[in-house]
């Protein structure tokens, strides 16, 4: 899986999710402000992650500045390290 592939999903998934238009996300959009999420809902961001895409996302991996293009390229990184075991 490419990262723009991950980029899309994610981008679907989680206006799906946070109930939001996929047109207010975009790479540097900043998912604490755009989703208004908060300590609860980032256990549910790792398991949107989780069923999505097959990776376990720590909840230290997100915080008040993750960018949707961060969490793309955290994905992203898990993905290859599970393709290649």
């Amino acid at each position: 899986m490419d990262k723009k592939d991950i980029y899309d999903r994610l981008r679907k998934a989680l206006a799906e999710e946070f109930e939001t238009d996929e047109n207010r996300l975009d790479e540097s959009s900043i998912l604490a402000d755009v989703l208004e999420i908060d300590s609860l809902d980032v256990v549910d961001l790792v398991v949107l992650v989780q069923e999505n895409f097959g990776v376990k996302l720590s909840k230290k991996n997100i915080d008040k500045n993750t960018t949707l293009d961060s969490l793309c390229q955290s994905i992203f990184a898990l993905t290859e390290t599970t393709e290649q075991k």
